[in-house]
């Protein structure tokens, strides 16, 4: 069975975000505007200001809410053509705010370029109305960055708990730190078991990781490959100062059988993931001259650890101060971009019953004006629109395929592969081709499952129309011979391939990529396990 998802963000969540429109600017000098526009083929009602001088000069200010990765494809100039009236390809203004969200990008995004659909929406502040289209549908997308937290799919926040599975599998027991609560989810009454996380779930991870793949897999020798999770790294990194009290639950139910939801054990244990989203302003200049703007006028936060969405509207109070940001010119037409604000919220769909608050991160600012050509212009209040942009990609499970960028000296994660090998009898061969030579290759199994990867070789065409095979530099992979290599949830294992004596990369024209083997579900492992209470025991416990 195949499931599509989509890496998006609920309405009702991200309306429940803007925040409450203040009385209308300075009549004199900037005017709150709803200006319709045209892009890919849509009409937009966006709400902005439009600020004028005395000298006629003129100068538009939107303020955006955008999640990260709308965020990265702004910075990259990388976003369908249906953004290119939103935001162009503005210049950056520095500031605390962009250094902090490009620390973050730097420590712990992840690279991607799916494969298939790319949509987008637009929702405009107020009662403008929005724009949603898809982009592209086959092909590869751009390449793009993101902290994760966007996906939909239960497998991807299956927590490892291994303690509270095994009081729950093995012992029939809720462990003490879990309360139970009544929920509806696809319009079905369901009762759960909840905690909020703590710190101590944040830190150690990786050893979490290692002995729930211990309890799941019952696997004797040790694990090969590496393990790695840098969405958990990002969460250990910003809670450092402390955990909010709502911040994450951890929650579980039983349920009947592994499916389409990729179910870790009879027993689900999960989280609720936080993704996050961006507050920045975008300033035209809408004149036919050319303008300076010789500073930003607002309000600063003192305060860097994670706090309360709610109460960071409190910076509009306060009297405006110059930003700091320097002097800015901008021709005719031009744009440029402002960082104001960063915070982690809970996607709708990932509420899971739970009304869990937004929170703040970082430095924090908010734009109340600006000096254009020596005369001061003010804004009072700000309307967000929001614009998000969603990659789909086939579902199912199996292990991910990343390959190496020496431009980005990063990996790039390229989606699944061997995805309907669901059993040893469906070991399939995949493939996957990039252009030019490339010798670097990440397997990373990041579902509750354990891959078994026989072989896996690389196929080079060089511009010559010669073909070459190579083989990577793990022994276990080099043939098809049932000597596979095992990776679990969390898992990972780097390959490298080496070109024949004689051939430079610059003769390569195409790399083709072949994985051979198969996955299994830990839903069946734990089946196969020495569990011996019937289900229904397990699931009374629960009600």
């Amino acid at each position: 069975m195949v499931c599509w998802f989509y890496r998006s963000i609920g309405l009702a969540c991200l309306l429940s975000l803007l925040p409450i429109l203040s009385a209308p600017a300075n009549a004199a000098q900037c005017l709150q505007d709803i200006r319709t526009i045209s892009s890919g083929g849509n009409q937009m009602r966006l709400r902005d200001y439009l600020c004028r001088t005395q000298n006629n000069q003129s100068v538009r200010v939107r303020f955006h809410r955008v999640t990260d990765f709308v965020a990265h494809g702004i910075l990259a100039g990388n976003l369908p053509a249906g953004f290119k009236s939103l935001f162009g390809k503005p210049k950056l203004i520095t500031n605390e705010v962009y250094r902090d969200y490009n620390k973050l990008m730097d420590k712990f995004g992840e690279y991607t370029q799916g494969f298939g659909c790319e949509t987008y929406k637009v929702i405009a502040a107020g009662k403008g109305q929005g724009m949603q289209g898809d982009n592209q549908c086959t092909g590869k997308s751009p390449i793009r960055r993101s902290l994760g937290g966007w996906y939909q799919q239960l497998e991807y926040s299956v927590f490892p708990a291994a303690d509270d599975l095994r009081s729950l599998e093995y012992n029939g027991r809720v462990p003490k730190a879990y309360k139970s609560k009544m929920v509806t989810e696809y319009g079905q009454r369901l009762k759960k078991i909840w905690r909020y996380a703590k710190r101590r779930d944040f830190k150690n991870y990786n050893k979490k990781l290692s002995d729930y793949n211990r309890l799941i897999t019952a696997l004797k020798k040790p694990r090969e490959g590496s393990m790695g999770n840098k969405y958990f790294s990002m969460l250990e990194y910003i809670t450092r100062k402390g955990v909010p009290r709502k911040f994450m639950v951890i929650y579980g139910n039983a349920e009947q059988a592994a499916d389409c939801a990729g179910y870790a054990a009879r027993w689900v244990l999960n989280y609720t993931e936080r993704a996050m989203l961006v507050d920045v302003a975008v300033i035209e200049n809408t004149s036919s001259d050319v303008i300076k703007i010789n500073q930003l006028w607002g309000a600063k936060g003192q305060k860097t650890k994670l706090r309360s969405l709610s109460k960071s509207t409190a910076l509009r109070k306060r009297q405006s101060v110059p930003l700091g940001t320097g002097a800015l010119t901008l021709q005719p037409g031009e744009k440029a971009l402002l960082f104001q604000r960063m915070a982690f919220i809970v996607d709708d769909n990932q509420q899971a019953g739970f009304k869990l608050p937004g929170y703040v991160y970082g430095p924090e600012i908010v734009l109340k004006g600006l000096e254009v050509n020596g005369e001061r212009l003010d804004l009072e209040g700000q309307s967000s629109n929001f614009v998000s942009l969603t990659t789909g990609d086939e579902g199912g499970s199996c292990p991910y395929l990343h390959v190496w960028s020496n431009e980005l000296n990063d990996y790039i994660n390229t989606g699944k592969m061997l995805d309907k090998a669901k059993g040893a009898g469906l070991e399939q061969s995949d493939q996957r081709r990039f252009e030019g030579f490339k010798s670097r290759f990440r397997i990373h199994e990041r579902e509750p499952e354990l891959a078994h990867i026989d072989q896996a070789s690389l196929m080079i065409e060089l511009k010559s129309g010669e073909q070459y095979a190579l083989s990577p530099d793990i022994k276990d992979l080099v043939a098809r011979d049932q000597k596979r290599l095992k990776l679990g949830y969390g898992e990972y294992v780097d390959l490298r391939f080496a070109l024949p004596a004689g051939i430079k990369e610059q003769q390569v024209a195409h790399s083709t990529i072949t994985l051979t083997g198969y996955y299994e579900r830990y839903g069946e492992l734990l089946n196969m396990s020495k569990l011996t209470r019937p289900l229904d025991l397990l699931i009374k416990v629960a009600e």
